[in-house]
């Protein structure tokens, strides 16, 4: 009877464990530009545009997922900081420029109504994160914030997250403080994002993997190798568990993780090597190692 009992114990622990976080739907190639293969892509708050990154060095551009009408936005974009304003009116981006051979990064944005560009940092060595605050674009650089309003959405005064030397950094009320929850000797903190609720921090550990954690660094939370993780909703990451060869990624898929840690969903099918997600409501943007974008219908569980 024990046995028995342990036994269900365990099945029911199991099927916990790989609970279906998502109900997907079938996977939907975005039409590129011709000659274009996208290095990293993201999608629009509503679903109805996905912004990307050329691998061959073109620049930004932005396609209507419905028509394939596409608009070139910069020669010089990177794909780092690429997202949209919380009412998809407009594309925040980074350029890159090298003055005497040194790297410098621009902060712009793109908007897509009026076809005009905003500065909202100029070239600067000391670029440290991006966030959107509703329709305010905050940039940190050396530990300050350079701020313009740039959509018709309100703020809400969230903190913003960085990266300065390697450590984890937040700022609130225009003061940059070390956040490093696992410590800030020999680490490297990478792909910090903040919840939607703006209460939890989900960032990725150089050699340690992916965590959440509390806004002062508390209640640290180990979800496994998740990398580039995105919120979808306050309870679930989005990420890519990938393998290299030390050269390319040879195998990657896009998982969903519930930050109780208790429930992981592979969303994409085993075939592809799928890298860099995207959400948006009952969307999940990915691009493949060969440049293509797909998005998926998905619904929460």
């Amino acid at each position: 009877m024990k046995k028995t009992l342990l036994t269900v114990v365990a099945l029911l622990g199991a099927t916990a464990a790989y609970a279906q976080l998502f109900g997907v739907g079938a996977a939907k190639e975005i039409a590129l530009p011709a000659g274009t293969s996208a290095e990293q892509a993201v999608i629009s708050p509503d679903g109805g545009k996905v912004a990307f990154v050329d691998m061959h060095g073109t620049g930004l551009q932005v396609v209507d997922v419905k028509t394939g009408a596409a608009t070139h936005i910069s020669d010089k974009a990177i794909g780092l900081d690429l997202s949209f304003t919380a009412d998809g009116s407009a594309v925040v981006f980074d350029e890159v420029s090298y003055q005497k051979q040194l790297r410098r990064v621009a902060v712009k944005s793109y908007d897509l109504a009026k076809g005009t560009t905003t500065t909202i940092i100029k070239d600067t060595r000391e670029l440290q994160g991006v966030a959107i605050d509703g329709g305010n674009v905050k940039a940190i650089a050396g530990g300050k914030t350079h701020a313009r309003r740039v959509a018709a959405a309100p703020a809400a005064e969230r903190p913003v997250l960085s990266i300065d030397r390697g450590q984890l950094c937040i700022t609130k009320g225009g003061t940059t403080t070390v956040l490093s929850p696992l410590g800030v000797d020999g680490m490297s903190y990478l792909w910090p994002s903040l919840s939607p609720d703006g209460k939890r921090i989900c960032f990725y550990a150089a050699g340690m993997g992916c965590y959440t954690c509390a806004l002062d660094g508390s209640d640290v939370r180990k979800l496994g190798w998740i990398r580039a993780a995105q919120w979808y909703g306050n309870d679930v990451v989005v990420g890519m568990h990938d393998r290299n060869d030390g050269r390319f990624t040879t195998e990657s898929a896009i998982l969903a993780k519930s930050i109780d840690g208790k429930e992981t969903q592979t969303i994409t099918p085993a075939n592809v090597v799928a890298v860099l997600p995207s959400v948006a409501e009952g969307k999940i943007a990915y691009s493949t190692v060969d440049g293509r974008v797909f998005v998926l219908d998905v619904t929460r569980k």
